[in-house]
């Protein structure tokens, strides 16, 4: 299983998990680009720009050191399609547009009818129902299917019966763990087994 380190920023610095401390971003990327490059490829960062995800307005500074030399995904409350655009060029390997912050589908749509570098993360915490499977989930999985995503991310808090195989692109579980049907785990990068 893949695992793809969580970074939370605000303010321009990186929100150690658990504490709260504000450390600056390029140098503790490098220390967890060590970790986590395999021989393979190098890291993969999962970037959360808090501020971005509040006020529509990510950290193009930040957001433009982190691109010279890492690489990341970006979730930065891309509420519009135009929006994105800027991570992208950046340097983001892919733009994710949230389900708690997106205007509409058509959003969504419009954004992977301008890239094929568009992720999009379902927040479950929205589902009233944990251990069913929500209706809905299968009505999403069809609209999602035929798109071009770039992957679709589940965000939980905990456990839950995600019908992964409903989906023809790459997933990926945020937060929680999945046992099996899932092409990776996002979570905070200081609980991520070594």
């Amino acid at each position: 299983m893949k695992f793809i380190p969580e970074i939370r920023v605000r303010n321009g610095k990186v929100i150690e998990p658990g504490t709260g401390k504000a450390l600056e971003a390029v140098p503790l990327l490098r220390s967890l680009e060590k970790r986590f490059s395999t021989e393979e490829e190098d890291a993969l960062f999962y970037i959360i720009d808090e501020d971005g995800m509040e006020r529509n307005s990510f950290d193009v500074g930040l957001i433009d050191r982190i691109g010279e030399e890492f690489r990341f995904w970006l979730k930065g409350g891309f509420r519009r399609a135009e929006f994105l655009m800027d991570a992208l060029i950046l340097g983001a390997e892919a733009a994710v547009m949230d389900s708690s912050t997106i205007i509409s589908m058509k959003e969504l749509k419009k954004a992977t009818d301008m890239s094929d570098n568009v992720a999009f993360s379902i927040e479950l915490r929205e589902y009233r129902r944990w251990n069913d499977v929500p209706q809905d989930m299968y009505a999403l999985s069809e609209s999602l299917n035929s798109l071009k995503l770039h992957s679709v991310i589940f965000s939980c808090e905990k456990e839950a019966d995600i019908p992964l195989k409903i989906f023809n692109t790459a997933k990926f579980i945020h937060g929680c763990a999945q046992k099996e049907g899932a092409d990776g785990v996002i979570l905070p990068y200081n609980i991520i087994p070594r």
